[in-house]
């Protein structure tokens, strides 16, 4: 790819200058101008607003009670401790039902629970959600209490099912509700339709939290549920929900919690992150640790990480990390050769990509790929910007299985909702979801989720991709002091992304070279400063760049690199254009 075809794929907009009252702003705080700008584009523009937003309290969160069905759930559960009951924790295979699963078995454990179970599915066998096998489980045993985390609003044939079989259900999660909701015993959801609840991007690991939370209040133990900010930190950062309000608050302390946990389990995956002594920072989560733990329910063995996550024993937690790093290498292996798959399907079906929404049907594909079809949906949404599905099928039910992630402007739930009917299962977020039909149900399925990206997308999406970076950071203004400024904003992630800076008039320094399989390393210039320079995942723009004759734009991020206990300052390079355009 050379660099004019790059810049024609992500257009890089130089961003507006600093207003006049975003200049008075940083003046007054006496900070840089571009601190300003990004207050000013998270609706900051005072100083008591900037001080609650770079120093997130307490003051953030929501009263737990306020959250319908939690009373009433709580309520049941001091019944089940009274009584000393069998309860039962049905959890998910994702990071945040896992971290969700982990906090409940422990808050209720200090609570005085003593006969707890916990059920993790696994994609490879029971799949998404509460399912019969599970519930006949749980009755032929006796236990007549399932408390759900991160699933059950979908399971309205499971959750009748259940009270078929005398198990009494009630449902923790934070998923969308269809038009139906089970008949459980309790729901609380933040995003069932009907309730207040302020915060609708409360994780499934968040709402666990709240549970714990008011059942120490309402015990009256003396029980400090900050404790479990570590695991609501992870678990809220992975599952890439808005990083705003008390969310920003419990990641931030949460962060502080995880560097600190005494959790063997979390203390090998921190030490396997390779953060620095000085601090947690949500990159560091989202990038090295939040891998690791899905890699598990990825590969077939969710358990293992759950396991990680709750032991009590160094050695059981060293020997966990280990299965789990040896599944994410498989994980890497699959996901890449899978990618390949689907990229082949496309030069195959090339009007496929000529759609508003792109679904990608790999008939013949090994089962192994259904740990990692939503990864590569996402690698496929980032390449051609629009929505997309890719879909494999089960030998056992001939089914097609399908992992969706989206754009801004399309609601996959939504999209789904319209097309129930012709579904088996579904579930999931506006951006990100997972389903299943049978093969002679896709034509009319494309047609219907085309439908709705044609009447909410551009007629043009993922034709000319615009990146406008937030502001303008020329060279010289990036020093240590810039890295300090940042990690106020912290933490980052959805609605808080990192910032992006812009530079014009920018061209090599010396080395281009392509490193690991698909990144540049760079050395950059701009009005005599130089910087080490990284570009993920753009190692086929090198001779482009190499035989550039003129300067060039960058969108970047600034960031301390660290190599062999030697921290340096280097920019991440998000995206490159020979040719800026200019503002209309």
């Amino acid at each position: 790819m050379t660099a004019d075809e790059f810049a024609r794929r992500f257009r890089i907009a130089p961003p507006p200058p600093p207003t006049a009252a975003e200049t008075a702003f940083a003046r007054e705080m006496r900070a840089p101008r571009w601190v300003a700008q990004l207050l000013s584009k998270r609706d900051v523009s005072t100083l008591d607003g900037a001080r609650a937003y770079l120093r997130p309290t307490q003051a953030a969160v929501c009263d737990s009670a306020s959250l319908e069905g939690l009373s009433e759930i709580v309520e049941t559960l001091v019944g089940i401790r009274e009584r000393g009951e069998a309860l039962a924790i049905h959890g998910d295979y994702d990071v945040d039902g896992l971290t969700g699963a982990a906090l409940l078995r422990t808050g209720l454990r200090e609570c005085g629970f003593r006969d707890i179970e916990v059920f993790i599915p696994s994609r490879f066998g029971e799949g998404y959600g509460v399912n019969r096998a599970t519930v006949d489980a749980l009755a032929e045993k006796g236990t007549r209490w399932l408390l759900t985390v991160d699933t059950g609003v979908s399971a309205v044939e499971e959750v009748a099912y259940a009270n078929e079989r005398g198990v009494r259900v009630m449902v923790t999660d934070h998923h969308k509700q269809g038009p139906v909701l089970p008949a459980a015993l309790a729901i609380a959801n933040p995003n069932c339709n009907d309730s207040r609840y302020p915060n609708k991007n409360l994780s499934g690991v968040g709402v666990a939290f709240k549970l714990v939370d008011l059942l120490v209040r309402r015990l009256g133990l003396r029980v400090d549920v900050s404790a479990y900010l570590d695991y609501v930190a992870l678990g809220t950062l992975a599952d890439v929900v808005s990083l705003v309000g008390e969310n920003r608050y419990f990641v931030r302390e949460g962060l502080k919690k995880l560097a600190a946990t005494r959790r063997p389990g979390l203390r090998a995956l921190v030490r396997e992150s390779g953060a620095r002594s000085s601090g947690l920072r949500s990159q560091d989560v989202l990038f090295r640790m939040t891998p690791l733990v899905n890699s598990a329910g990825r590969m077939g063995n969710p358990r293992a990480a759950y396991e990680l996550l709750v032991t009590e024993d160094e050695r059981e937690a060293s020997r966990l990390l280990n299965a789990l790093v040896k599944a994410n290498v498989l994980r890497r292996r699959i996901e890449n050769e899978t990618t390949e798959r689907a990229q082949r399907w496309l030069r195959e079906h090339p009007e496929e990509l000529e759609r508003p929404v792109v679904m990608v049907t790999g008939e013949d594909w090994p089962e192994e790929v259904v740990g990692v079809v939503g990864i590569v949906a996402a690698r496929l949404v980032d390449r051609i910007g629009k929505p997309v599905a890719v879909a494999f099928a089960e030998p056992r039910t001939g089914l097609l299985r399908a992992s969706a992630r989206g754009v801004e402007g399309f609601d996959w739930h939504a999209a789904l909702l319209g097309a129930e009917d012709l579904l088996d299962r579904w579930g999931g977020h506006s951006q990100a979801a997972g389903f299943s039909l049978r093969p002679e149900a896709v034509p009319a399925f494309r047609e219907r989720v085309c439908a709705c990206a044609e009447a909410s997308l551009p007629a043009r999406a993922g034709a000319d991709r615009r990146l406008t970076p937030d502001c303008e950071v020329d060279f010289d203004q990036v020093d240590s002091d810039t890295l300090a400024w940042l990690a106020r904003f912290e933490p980052f992630g959805h609605d808080n992304e990192p910032p992006v800076f812009f530079a014009d008039g920018v061209s090599l320094a010396g080395e281009c070279r392509v490193v690991g399989q698909s990144h540049l390393k760079l050395k950059l210039k701009q009005n005599g400063h130089t910087f080490d320079a990284i570009a993920f995942g753009q190692g086929e723009l090198r001779d482009a760049l190499a035989g550039a004759a003129k300067p060039f734009a960058i969108a970047y991020s600034p960031e301390l690199n660290r190599f062999r206990d030697k921290e340096t300052l280097q920019l991440q390079v998000v995206a490159i254009s020979a040719m800026p355009e200019k503002q209309e």
